[in-house]
Parts: C-alpha cells; sequence; structure tokens
C-alpha cells in the first residue's frame, strides 16, 4: 500500500478541476491487453495484464477516508467483468463512498451496460474514454478495435447512468484543414461536459515510434507532450496548433476533469 502519510500536509491542494475535496491515485492494475499502436503501457509490461485482488483494493479504499475522490489510475480499469462486479458488489455492501474517476474504453460501455449502472450506483461519476478518431481507417491504423459508431452509443450508456465523460481524441500530423473540420463537427454533435485533442506522438518504446522514428524533427524529449508535434505537419506549423487548439472550444460544458 502506499503510504500517503507524507502527503498530509498538502492534502488541501490535490483537488481537481471544480472538487472542493481532494483526491487521490489508486491502481486495480498494471498493463493493458490491447495493442494500441501509439501506446507506451502495453509495451512497458511485455503486452501482460496484472489484477490486484478485491481484498486489497477494498482495504486501501477503506484506508483513505481523507480521499473522497478517487482517480483509478489503471490504463484500462474494465478488463476482468467479473472481478469488476464483484468489486462493485463489495462496494455497494461495505458502504464505500467515494466520487470515483476512472478509464474506461467505449466498446465496453457499449457491450456491457450493466456494469456501467453498477459502477455508477458504487460511485463512478467520471470517466475518461480514448475515442481516438472519428475515421474507421484511422482507427485500423491504430489497432483500437472499437468502431467509431461505439463512440455515440457508449455516450448514451454514460449519459444515461449520469457519467460525466472527458472524450480524448488524437491528431494525426498529416491533417488538413477540411479534417479539422470534419473532427470539429464530430464533437460539436457529439457533446461531452469536456473533450481532449492530443497530437499523435510516436512515443518511444511504441510500434508508432518505429514506424515513424525516421520522420522525427524533434530530438528534445520535453516536447514530447502531446501538445507539440515532433513531426513536420502537412499544414504550415503554426495554423496546425491553431487548429488543434480551436478543437478545444468545442465542449458541452466548462467542467475541467
Amino acid at each position: 500500500m502506499p503510504d500517503r502519510k507524507s502527503l498530509q500536509r498538502w492534502i488541501n491542494t490535490y483537488k481537481v478541476g471544480k472538487s472542493p475535496d481532494p483526491s487521490t491515485y489508486v491502481f486495480t492494475s498494471l498493463g493493458c491487453p490491447y495493442r494500441c499502436t501509439f501506446c507506451s503501457i502495453w509495451p512497458q509490461y511485455s503486452g501482460k495484464y496484472y489484477q490486484r485482488t478485491i481484498e486489497s483494493l477494498i482495504a486501501e479504499l477503506h484506508s483513505i477516508p481523507e480521499y473522497p475522490v478517487v482517480r483509478f489510475a489503471d490504463a484500462n480499469t474494465v478488463v476482468d467483468l467479473e472481478f469488476m462486479n464483484q468489486l462493485f458488489d463489495r462496494i455497494l455492501e461495505e458502504g464505500i463512498r467515494k466520487f470515483i474517476i476512472m478509464d474506461i474504453r467505449a466498446d465496453v460501455a457499449v457491450h456491457h451496460p450493466g456494469i456501467i449502472e453498477k459502477m455508477a450506483r458504487g460511485g463512478l461519476k467520471v470517466v475518461i474514454c480514448g475515442f481516438e478518431s472519428v475515421r474507421e481507417e484511422e482507427l485500423r491504423k491504430y489497432r483500437k478495435q472499437s468502431p467509431v459508431h461505439d463512440i455515440t452509443k457508449a455516450i448514451e450508456v454514460f449519459h444515461a447512468n449520469d457519467i460525466m465523460i472527458r472524450g480524448n481524441y488524437v491528431i494525426p500530423t498529416d491533417y488538413l484543414e477540411d479534417d479539422f473540420k470534419v473532427l470539429e463537427a464530430y464533437a460539436a454533435e457529439n457533446p461531452l461536459v469536456y473533450a481532449g485533442y492530443t497530437v499523435l506522438t510516436p512515443m518511444p518504446g511504441t510500434i508508432y515510434y518505429s514506424r515513424m522514428k525516421n520522420q522525427i524533427v524533434e530530438a528534445d524529449y520535453r516536447r514530447y507532450n502531446f501538445f507539440n508535434s515532433v513531426m513536420k505537419t502537412r499544414l504550415p506549423y503554426e495554423r496546425f496548433h491553431e487548429l488543434v487548439g480551436s478543437l478545444w472550444l468545442v465542449k458541452k460544458g466548462d467542467d475541467v476533469i
């Protein structure tokens, strides 16, 4: 278990967005069973996925009454459906009350709406969901294994359970003006509490890096922050980033997740 005692003096600064309460991270797993080309998490764990025990998680949740907000910090929290069903059965049975934030894939919500409903009853309030793209050909390149139509269906499932969504899209560096218009229109038609837009970046260790390393023009790793392109853009560099920035104005509300 992490020792959070040394953080106690700063606990009032551990707040996210408009929440009046401090938050902390809890890991239920490590690694990821999926193989997205742009992701560095699954290569770090050689493609393996490690799940904690339910008892250890329940014990940790009981041990942090000073943190009403809990961010499940897994790459994908809902992988083993039986495990998550049992975990949230225990959370409900033992009266653990937390404002829970977690990452969930769109296809999980679409194919298993029952677990979403149970987790909402157990405290799930915010979901971060990697939509990645609104084009099937791009999703295939990313090996996302979740089609575009899952996005709108997942939004419906989350909203039906009063769950706020942050949906994240990645922007390829070869996007032109019309590509930005397509994404902007889609985001406007499928509004979320908050949407995130990051530049597709060849992070070292990823499949995408091995494919694109000869096209990288920026060697300074401080620029590998998902907001600066480290490869040449088809549009003029400043215009590309201006259009990425304008996408952040397309949102349903003003909450920051």
